[in-house]
């Protein structure tokens, strides 16, 4: 899948506030559940469809990142931003 930066920035703020030891497990699970997703080949929209094709991804990292939100510290934004960099080039 080729998707858009921002996303995987936002997915990997997901994978490390699940790699917190801080994050209750009752956050852990949809994120866990929301990165499983996002990485699953079979989408509710078809990634390959022009301009809505990633929409459901956009939508989930989303409402993730919202259930998130308290457990994302300045460190793990960094940590994120650095891993898409590294990714990215």
């Amino acid at each position: 899948k080729k998707i858009g930066r921002e996303l995987v920035v936002h997915a990997f703020k997901l994978w490390f506030v699940i790699q917190s030891p801080s994050t209750p497990a009752t956050i852990k699970g949809p994120l866990i559940a929301a990165l499983v997703y996002l990485g699953c080949p079979v989408d509710a929209v078809p990634d390959m469809l022009p301009i809505v094709g990633f929409s459901d991804d956009a939508g989930l990292v989303a409402g993730a990142l919202a259930a998130a939100h308290l457990y994302i510290t300045d460190d793990i934004a960094a940590q994120a931003r650095a891993q898409a960099d590294a990714l990215f080039g």
